[in-house]
């Protein structure tokens, strides 16, 4: 249901004596039959994206986003996802404690389960970096020499339903430094899994195609080793890549299951057991 979107098409403008702009929360609530007050909200939790033309020559346009409420010319299009997913655990009461590490760069987070680290298209407000902020109830935090603005972004990520240290980037070349650390493998990730089986410790090594996904799956398939049939040419071993973790300790459970330690130089996307 979240997912799910009505599109506002052009309304009538000036032509037709009518409005050549209107405000946002109005053309949403005529639109969709309801009140002012839920359109407004529904805008202040992204729920709203409006298709916006390029200026420049032969780029095509793009939608964006809506945060507050504007006016809006009377031919464009309007999108609204009048169910957005919901996300509580953004207010929990303990962002404070959570932020564990703040320097001018990163700020390092313990992200409580069943909360995205990213946006969903229906939800741009119940989001980590959004809930820090906001948890805190305060624009700038961290005093006049170290101030933690709107900007923090997720230098990577963990499933919605997994807790967990995030590291927050400050400002851009934040970012683009801890890209480079994933790249080189200088960033060492540890995660607990739930197994249906207890593997043995050691170290291991899966081969994937980045560009090939099994069906109806977000991640590529993993193989022990890259399929002999795949390689034609030279040029065909830049399609593939490959993922290495090490079992570091396991703790049996019921029904054969085992909690398993894992340590990885990867984000933990690809890597599985």
């Amino acid at each position: 249901a979240g997912q799910a979107y009505v599109e506002i098409k052009a309304r009538p403008g000036p032509d037709e004596d009518a409005l050549a702009e209107e405000a946002t929360a109005h053309v949403v609530a005529k639109a969709l039959n309801i009140s002012i007050t839920k359109a407004d909200r529904l805008i202040e939790m992204g729920s709203v994206w409006v298709w916006t033309e390029s200026t420049q020559l032969n780029k095509s346009g793009e939608w964006e986003r809506l945060m507050k409420d504007v006016y809006l010319p009377y031919d464009e299009v309007v999108r609204v996802f009048p169910n957005p997913e919901r996300f509580k655990t953004c207010y929990v009461e303990d962002w404070r404690e959570r932020v564990k590490t703040v320097d001018r760069d990163y700020v390092v987070v313990d992200k409580p389960p069943l909360l995205p680290c990213f946006a969903k298209v229906s939800n741009g407000r119940e989001t980590l970096s959004q809930c820090v902020k906001e948890g805190l109830h305060l624009r700038e935090w961290g005093g006049a020499n170290n101030v933690i603005t709107d900007e923090m972004r997720p230098c990577h990520e963990i499933d919605d339903e997994a807790s967990g240290l995030i590291v927050l980037a400050r400002h851009d070349k934040a970012v683009k430094y801890f890209d480079e650390c994933l790249e080189n493998k200088t960033v060492a990730f540890e995660f607990v899994a739930l197994c249906t089986k207890k593997p043995e410790k050691g170290v291991y090594r899966h081969f994937f195609n980045n560009g090939k996904k099994m069906n109806g799956q977000a991640k590529p398939a993993l193989f022990d080793e890259i399929p002999h049939g795949q390689i034609k040419f030279q040029s065909d071993y830049q399609d593939w890549d490959y993922c290495e973790m090490q079992v570091l300790a396991t703790a049996d459970l019921s029904g054969g299951c085992a909690a398993v330690r894992i340590r990885t130089q990867g984000t933990g996307f690809n890597e599985r057991i």
